[in-house]
């Protein structure tokens, strides 16, 4: 909880002490996972700084901190984790990956950020593969980008 409420100060006092900096709790997974969902970048470089898992998938949705960063709309937070090593093409429980929740979300920018870090092409993706963008599309349809 310490790591969304703004307290780099106590997150890193924690640390000090012993506390397991990939411990999960039960709302927001991770210390990385809390930090990241509340767009906290210093807690966030922090605890990355400190071996917290970056590519770390918990909870229900199976969300990495990447996913987490691009579902909370902070552009700030996924080029941080990008560039401390974050991979773009981790799918979460429901087959998206971070590109596909941007998308979805309409948040062009990040989109256009991850595209420009990702190391898939993208250049044809099979309408099944993007279902969350495309609502009520029967069939398997070929799509460019």
């Amino acid at each position: 909880a310490t790591a969304w409420r703004e307290h780099p100060e106590i997150v890193n006092l924690l640390l000090e002490k012993g506390a397991d900096v990939n411990a999960q709790g039960s709302t927001f997974g991770t210390a990385l996972q809390a930090a990241v969902s509340k767009a906290q970048t210093a807690i966030m470089l922090l605890l990355l700084e400190k071996g917290a898992g970056i590519n770390s998938q918990v909870g229900s949705e199976g969300r990495t901190p990447l996913h987490l960063a691009v579902e909370a709309g902070s552009i700030s937070a996924v080029a941080q984790l990008l560039e401390q090593g974050a991979l773009t093409n981790r799918r979460d429980f429901g087959d998206l990956n971070p590109l596909q929740l941007a998308a979805q979300r309409e948040n062009y920018r990040i989109a256009l950020l991850l595209l420009s870090r990702s190391a898939d092409s993208p250049s044809f993706v099979k309408a099944s593969a993007w279902r969350a963008l495309l609502p009520g599309s029967p069939g398997h349809l070929e799509m460019a980008i």
